[in-house]
């Protein structure tokens, strides 16, 4: 071989490094549904600083829905989507969307869950749950016979030192107005009406489609709705509803048509949920069953807590004490791992001195005599209430007005300022308005009663006619408008 040969090395074929039968994919790593965007209708409000010199926000509660992104403003709440309420409105109500799967319970997933501070302390299907012991470990309890979540237990003075166990629903959508396709946006509720109403409309909705729900336009709104809770305390809360905006057989069309195009594309639903399942099961006593949103979960729905865990954190050390008296040490709250005790109904029970309204709340006293309150963060729905409410007394007239303002006159002096200005402005126009008709026709009489005295004059033999002294007909009552519906 002379040197201007060319040596070509012998070809081998590359082996293949995947195992024959097996995937790519670590079969450890968690996987989810991806979430591009949050749809809330609450947020952290003002920070306040609590009995034990800790900061902490308190929740604030909407009347609209809020599309934000996942990234967090100064404030700590997270930023709203600018491009998706350019097309929504500033404050919508209702948003147009559509589901992900076609079981109701990967669209909608719901547990009941505790926390002791802000950690996760228990969670459970309502049959069985896992609950944090206090060498953190996790223990299985009967979720059936929990009595937690049973409103007449956490009336109970000496239960106050059990966590609160409340509903935690989570529902996945994707917006019609989103200009990415593959992720979702989420929304979490607490609420017993949402969690209830949205669960039983998409059982309903399965029934009118035969099965598929994945790919129908749907809308998701949001409404007020006049409630009492278990003490018998009247409030306005706003219900998270899901709809078909359409007739049934319109909706039934569209079922069809989407299972006819799944046939022809060969599209397996089940496999797809199956995979879904396996992705969004969450492990028995494997962390947080909320992931990265459990702490804003707390502060939003678990205010209570967030409360609790401010009020025993220590004061922040001054620096003229600090040589004096040194900081006392934060201590954890001890996790508690004793079974609650069920409440057993007594045949005669005590009576009890009810407790105080809290300073937070807000009264209306309605004309019929109901007696309407608002929490914190709803000044907003109590002015409005309140305006329909003047409004309903101008209707009756000057005295049922001036009653209504008598009789909540206290109960305005707890709503900030720029909502009294607001309410007073309106007592005063409404106020002028009644008035001025009763002023003309108070005037009315009189105009009439001088005719007869200024035709003296006149010979006897022409009498003048008679004057009419029947008053002038009051004016029509104003067209009902929105009012009318409070």
């Amino acid at each position: 071989m002379t040197s201007t040969d060319l040596v070509i090395p012998e070809r081998r074929q590359l082996a293949d490094f995947r195992p024959q039968g097996r995937s790519l994919r670590i079969k450890t790593m968690p996987l989810q549904l991806p979430e591009i965007g949050k749809i809330k209708i609450g947020m952290k409000g003002a920070a306040r600083t609590s009995r034990g010199g800790t900061e902490f926000q308190p929740p604030q509660k909407l009347d609209h829905f809020l599309v934000t992104t996942l990234e967090r403003g100064q404030d700590n709440n997270y930023l709203r989507d600018e491009r998706v309420h350019a097309q929504l409105g500033e404050k919508p109500r209702d948003l147009p969307v559509r589901l992900v799967f076609d079981d109701p319970e990967l669209n909608f997933q719901s547990r009941l869950v505790a926390y002791q501070g802000k950690t996760l302390w228990c969670h459970g299907d309502g049959i069985t749950s896992q609950r944090l012991q206090k060498d953190g470990t996790w223990k299985e309890h009967d979720c059936s016979k929990c009595p937690l979540a049973d409103p007449a237990f956490q009336a109970i003075a000496e239960n106050q030192r059990y966590p609160k166990c409340k509903m935690n629903g989570r529902l996945a959508v994707m917006l019609d107005t989103a200009s990415t396709v593959g992720g979702v946006h989420v929304l979490r509720t607490t609420s017993y009406n949402t969690i209830v109403g949205i669960t039983s409309s998409l059982a309903f909705l399965t029934s009118v489609t035969g099965g598929p729900l994945a790919g129908i336009p749907l809308t998701m709104s949001i409404r007020p709705k006049t409630a009492t809770d278990p003490t018998g305390k009247t409030q306005t809360i706003y219900v998270v509803s899901l709809g078909f905006a359409g007739a049934m057989e319109q909706l039934q069309s569209t079922a069809l048509d989407i299972s006819l195009r799944r046939e022809r594309n060969r599209a397996r639903i089940e496999q797809v949920e199956q995979e879904a399942r396996l992705m969004l099961a969450a492990p028995i006593g494997g962390g947080d069953v909320l992931g990265d949103d459990a702490a804003d979960v707390v502060d939003e729905f678990y205010h209570e807590e967030v409360q609790r865990a401010a009020d025993t954190a220590p004061p922040k050390p001054t620096r003229g004490k600090a040589a004096a008296s040194p900081p006392a040490q934060a201590t954890a709250p001890a996790v508690i791992d004793v079974e609650p005790e069920p409440v057993t109904p007594q045949p005669e029970p005590e009576p009890t001195t009810p407790e105080p309204e809290p300073s937070a709340d807000y009264e209306l006293i309605a004309l019929d005599g109901e007696v309407r309150t608002w929490m914190r963060g709803q000044e907003q729905n109590y002015v409005t209430s309140f305006l329909a409410e003047l409004a309903n007394a101008a209707r009756a007239g000057k005295a049922a007005l001036e009653g209504l303002w008598e009789s909540n006159t206290a109960g305005l002096a707890a709503a900030p300022e720029g909502l009294i200005a607001e309410v007073q402005t309106e007592y005063r126009r409404l106020l002028a308005e009644v008035t001025r008709p009763a002023q003309a026709q108070a005037a009315q009489p009189k105009a009439v009663e001088t005719a007869p005295q200024q035709a003296a004059p006149s010979t006897a033999a022409t009498k003048p006619p008679k004057a009419s002294t029947a008053a002038a007909p009051p004016p029509p009552p104003p067209a009902g408008g929105d009012d009318d519906l409070f």
